[in-house]
């Protein structure tokens, strides 16, 4: 009978340190991107979201790019508004890029990107977001999404400051990490995902 519970207490241990190693690993998602109608980036970083949004829209994999991000405290321009200066300044054509400039959330950057996705009439889309945010942003996305037909790809923008492997050896990425995980169990309880 001893012999049995040592087991089982060794199993446990097993795994339970092994989600925990892993767990800066979960949080990434990144699919090989495809031809979309629209390629939506997500703000709240410090440019690399964008750039790699501009780059697959250079690269062919759609007509269209959306920037999704609203104001913050105390500034006068969206992130959205101040993304699409940027491209401007990188080479992409006003008339390619479609501002939502309301969302202050994943959340609300999955709504209110799902009614521009409708105005528009696109039927696919690729979602950018920093890599350690995409398990997030693809579980908000799939339930706004859900039901409607539309195809999404999940293409990760790599946040070079985020070590998955070694995410408790860095206090970075220890922030990160306990944050997503809070958010996503704040946004499970609240129904969002």
């Amino acid at each position: 009978m001893e012999y049995r519970y040592l087991i089982r207490i060794v199993v446990v241990l097993v795994i339970t340190i092994t989600i925990y190693l892993r767990a800066g690993n979960f949080l990434i998602v990144d699919e090989t991107p495809k031809k979309s109608d629209v390629i939506v980036v997500l703000a709240g970083d410090y440019g690399n979201r964008l750039k790699f949004g501009v780059n697959l829209f250079k690269e062919g994999y759609s007509d269209h790019l959306l920037f999704s991000g609203g104001r913050s405290a105390g500034n006068t321009i969206s992130e959205a508004e101040l993304m699409t200066e940027q491209s401007i300044t990188l080479g992409i054509p006003v008339e390619k890029i479609i501002l939502e400039d309301k969302a202050n959330s994943t959340y609300e950057n999955a709504l209110y990107s799902k009614q521009l996705v409708d105005k528009y009439k696109f039927k696919s889309a690729i979602i950018v977001t920093s890599n350690y945010h995409m398990r997030r942003s693809r579980l908000v996305f799939n339930k706004a999404f859900q039901g409607t037909g539309i195809n999404l790809t999940y293409c990760s923008a790599l946040e070079k400051s985020f070590t998955p492997n070694g995410w408790f050896t860095d206090k970075y990425s220890r922030d990160i990490v306990f944050s997503e995980y809070i958010k996503i169990v704040g946004y499970w309880i609240e129904d969002k995902l």
